[in-house]
């Protein structure tokens, strides 16, 4: 059960980096194209283009930070259920 967990868990982090990532990259994109066109927003005065560049730049940070910390969180030991290293336990058992 704990490995359907585990496994259920990297698939949703996976998803959401995916998200995080896609959406700053458009919304960056939208940014960048907006800045070189001002008048792209004047029928609706809608938001600043560097609202988008600011909030799709946020994204693709906080996407890239997740990413390294689900990489270089995976090389730890892994531990057993009573929460004893791996290694320590099979020393105990033999």
């Amino acid at each position: 059960m704990r490995e359907i967990l585990l496994a259920f868990g990297r698939g949703f982090i996976k998803v959401l980096i995916s998200l995080l990532v896609g959406a700053g990259a458009g919304l960056l994109a939208l940014g960048i194209a907006g800045r070189d066109k001002p008048n792209m927003w004047e029928p609706q005065r809608g938001p600043a283009a560097e609202l988008f560049l600011g909030v799709g730049v946020g994204l693709l940070t906080s996407g890239a930070v997740m990413a390294i910390l689900f990489l270089f969180g995976r090389r730890r030991a892994p531990e057993t259920a009573r929460g004893e290293p791996a290694s320590r336990a099979r020393e105990d058992a033999s």
